[in-house]
């Protein structure tokens, strides 16, 4: 039985738009991560803001893949557990 891996495979594929928010928010709006995290340290603070959007898409995704772990879809049964003489 497949898991909801369509879903999965959906969001995981699609949540390039999460790391695409942060970063028009941050350049349009001209903050740095720096002015948005300032208890960072210094060298983490002068970070590209891609690589903050990175880690946001694999948060993202890991939360998913998850919340979707064990779900199994119920409409169909396999051959094998069919009962005889159907």
């Amino acid at each position: 039985m497949p898991r909801l891996s369509w879903f999965k495979s959906l969001v995981c594929s699609s949540n390039y738009r999460v790391g695409a928010v942060i970063v028009a928010w941050l350049t349009l709006g001209h903050y740095t991560v720096g002015s948005v995290l300032p208890f960072l340290p210094a060298a983490v603070q002068h970070i590209n803001v891609g690589v903050l959007a990175l880690l946001a898409n694999i948060i993202v995704c890991a939360a998913v893949s998850a919340g979707t772990r064990g779900h199994t879809q119920k409409s169909a049964k396999a051959p094998s557990e069919v009962p005889a003489g159907v």
